[in-house]
This record gives C-alpha cells, sequence and structure tokens, in this order.
C-alpha cells in the first residue's frame, strides 16, 4: 500500500515538473518573442544629430549633420575629402544645393526662395556671380549676365532697371571684406569649439558665424583643428572673414561675433 502511494506522489511530481517547466518555457519564450520583435521595429530607426558616411578607410565621403537651430546640411567629399556638394534647408524653409570646383568655390547654386521663387546661379572660377536666372512669385522669367566685376551687362526678362546686386535667392552678391575688425589675424589658432558647423569658437574664444553653404565643411573640424584667419574678397558680406583650415586646406567664410568668456 505505501509503496503504490510512492509511486502516485513520484508521478505526480514528475507530472508537476513537466507541466511547470512546460508553462515557463511557453511564458518565457513569448514575453522573449514579443521583446524581440519590438526590438527589431526600434532598430529600424537611427537617431542621432550627425552621421558620416566613410569609405573603407574610414575616410568621410559624406555628413548629415543638425545644426543648432535645426537646420539639416549634407555634404558630399571627393577622393581628396573635399566638399563638393552641400544641400540645406534654411529656417525659413528655402532649401538650396551648391555646387562646388576643387578649391571650394561656389560654381552652382540652385535655390527656391520663401516665396517660392526658383533661382539658379553660375559662378566663375574666382567664386564671382556670372550668370542669374529666376521665375518671379508672379511667374515672370529673368536672366542676367553679369561682368568679372560682379556687375550687371545684360538681362533679359526684368520688369525693374537692372542694378548691381541681382536677385540670386538666398545666396547674396559678393561683397569685399569683414564688417566687424579682428585683432588676431597675425595669429595661428585652433578649434575650441565646433557647434555642428553652425557656429565655431577659437582657442582665443572669438566667435565665428559660419556662411550658409559653408557649413557643411566647417562641420567636420574637430576641436584642435589648426585654423588661420584672413581677409578674403571671395566671402560674402557680412560674412567677410575667411578661417582656412590648415590641416587640409578646406575653408570656409565666417562672420566675426566677438568675444565669449
Amino acid at each position: 500500500m505505501n509503496t503504490l502511494k510512492n509511486w502516485k506522489l513520484v508521478g505526480l511530481a514528475v507530472f508537476s515538473g513537466l507541466f511547470g517547466s512546460l508553462f515557463f518555457n511557453l511564458v518565457f519564450f513569448n514575453a522573449r518573442e514579443a521583446i524581440a520583435q519590438r526590438a527589431s521595429k526600434e532598430n529600424k530607426v537611427v537617431t542621432a544629430q550627425a552621421f558620416h558616411l566613410v569609405d573603407s578607410n574610414g575616410k568621410t565621403k559624406s555628413a548629415l549633420v543638425t545644426s543648432e537651430d535645426g537646420n539639416p546640411y549634407l555634404a558630399f567629399y571627393d577622393a581628396n575629402g573635399k566638399s563638393r556638394l552641400g544641400m540645406t534647408i534654411s529656417s525659413d524653409g528655402s532649401p538650396s544645393l551648391t555646387l562646388f570646383d576643387e578649391s571650394h568655390k561656389d560654381r552652382v547654386h540652385v535655390a527656391i526662395s520663401q516665396d517660392g521663387s526658383p533661382h539658379l546661379a553660375f559662378f566663375d572660377a574666382g567664386g564671382k556671380l556670372r550668370v542669374d536666372m529666376s521665375i518671379s512669385s508672379d511667374g515672370s522669367p529673368n536672366l542676367v549676365f553679369f561682368d568679372a566685376n560682379s556687375k550687371a551687362s545684360w538681362a533679359a526678362g526684368q520688369k525693374e532697371t537692372v542694378k548691381d546686386s541681382p536677385k540670386t535667392g538666398t545666396q547674396p552678391q559678393p561683397q569685399p571684406g569683414p564688417v566687424k575688425l579682428y585683432s588676431g589675424m597675425e595669429n595661428k589658432h585652433w578649434v575650441k569649439k565646433n557647434n555642428h558647423g553652425e557656429n565655431i569658437i577659437l582657442e582665443d574664444n572669438s566667435v565665428w558665424e559660419i556662411y550658409g553653404s559653408d557649413k557643411v565643411v566647417a562641420t567636420l573640424w574637430p576641436p584642435t583643428t589648426n585654423i588661420r584667419v584672413t581677409e578674403s574678397s571671395d566671402c560674402f558680406k557680412p560674412h567677410g572673414y575667411l578661417l582656412l583650415n590648415l590641416d587640409d586646406g578646406e575653408k570656409a567664410c565666417a562672420k566675426y561675433m566677438g568675444m565669449t568668456y
């Protein structure tokens, strides 16, 4: 009698163990599957403020960044690490695209202004505006040619008298010289802080606002990058200074904003 009772207890224990193991595995498996599915869905989205695409040697070929004011910038680089194409959307929602030559001078600029007017501008090897094409908000086409001094020499379709300062979308007319004086041009500097190419602070605490299309270049300048500050007639006012990257030769027009401490 006791033997039969013992066998019943053993059988009950074995059955309970098997049932408990099956129940645990079923619950654990379902929970694991749910977690895996949720993780799979989350991994389909990559969230970041900057993304650099590199080749097999680790050289940057493209960069996508977001500035502090929320504007996106996308740059593409050639085999020598020079920026050749840049795209952005400004704070007012106006998109623009700029093509650069190997010296990082603007050669072609395409933009749509805030009122919806498209613009197409061509620049010579010196960065001077030579041709500007646009369609006004009322649908009127405009074509303006400029001489080597960036003065309008011929126009077609203009309702207004041609002036020396053309309408070129978000691209202002180039004028030489800085606006605010900076006294540290004789010294060699280095980048202390880079705010995603939007502005740069040098080691002497000077603050520099980077010109629109040059932000895609300056965003890749890490802290300690060696910089030389010069004046340049190729830069647009009020961004009349040129920041020269002494490490790789890249350039960016900038506006001197003063000192911060």
